[in-house]
């Protein structure tokens, strides 16, 4: 569970963790950023929204369906800081149009018309890294998208209803739901972070 924030206070923290990205790609962050939706329709696994491709919405995107909490407010001022919004199931889109868009339940609970969906948020997320080096890649993209659900560093075997990062060569690729959603070239500054495997030089008359 974590707090949906609100107003300025979401542009403050969106700038806070742009500042510290310089090796994640830009357009990534684009891709990433939050859209929030409504429930039209649900049945049999099904669900409608009205999130459609004029915000950019595109066919992998996932959604949490979000079941609203208690409401923060400033203890002096009283002003509304945000909620303890909790996702109780997530969806992944799989037909996007003009006005709205469908969805497949992926894990969870089928949300009801008229609740709140919103993409990618606390959405579980694993940095796929069996040779176990790219600890400072990881932890820009965990800067960098702090509306995900990052499980623990690092990871082999991804779930199945979230989102799978992985380098290979000097390109990001993100999977959603085992399916290929984005692929970026990573800038100058994550290759240098992200060291690679040398193989051990023979030294000359040395025994095997």
């Amino acid at each position: 569970m974590k707090v949906w924030l609100t107003g300025l206070f979401i542009i403050a923290a969106l700038l806070v963790s742009g500042a510290a990205t310089a090796a994640v790609p830009p357009a990534l962050i684009q891709d990433f950023t939050p859209v929030e939706g409504v429930v039209l329709w649900a049945g049999a696994g099904e669900v409608m929204v009205n999130a459609a491709k004029e915000q950019g919405v595109r066919v992998g995107d996932l959604f949490g369906a979000i079941s609203p909490g208690e409401t923060i407010r400033h203890p002096v001022s009283g002003d509304v800081i945000g909620r303890l919004d909790k996702v109780v199931g997530v969806l992944s889109i799989i037909q996007v149009h003009a006005g709205f868009a469908t969805a497949r339940l992926l894990s969870g609970t089928e949300p009801a018309p008229g609740g709140t969906v919103r993409r990618f948020d606390q959405i579980k997320a694993w940095f796929v890294d069996p040779s176990s080096t790219g600890e400072i890649v990881f932890s820009e993209l965990r800067a960098a998208l702090p509306q995900l659900d990052w499980q623990p560093y690092p990871v082999v075997a991804p779930g199945k209803d979230g989102l799978e990062f992985t380098v290979r060569g000097n390109v990001l690729e993100v999977r959603s739901a085992g399916a290929l959603l984005h692929s970026y070239s990573l800038p100058e500054a994550a290759r240098m972070a992200y060291p690679k495997t040398i193989a051990p030089v023979p030294v000359k008359g040395a025994q095997p």
